[in-house]
């Protein structure tokens, strides 16, 4: 049985807006305004859990914040956009 010639790109649509969708959920703030960097699928720790530590995570993001002009203290972070 063969699947119907409009199924295929159907299929991959679906599939683009569901790594859309887990891509914004993480980069977008929640309710508590915790979010990810755009770039957070760039960081070693997102690919490697086992072998980076949630450490070496933050000090990657704060470098690249730093790099930004963003300051980011414990509990408040400015940007100078």
């Amino acid at each position: 049985m063969h699947a119907h010639p409009t199924a295929s790109p159907a299929l991959l649509q679906c599939a683009g807006f569901m790594v859309l969708a887990i891509y914004f959920d993480a980069v977008l703030p929640d309710a508590n305004g915790v979010h990810r960097p755009p770039w957070f699928f760039l960081l070693p720790g997102y690919w490697r859990r086992s072998g980076v530590s949630d450490a070496e995570d933050l000090l990657a993001i704060e470098e690249a914040l730093h790099a930004l002009g963003c300051v980011a203290s414990k509990r408040v972070k400015h940007c100078a956009a």
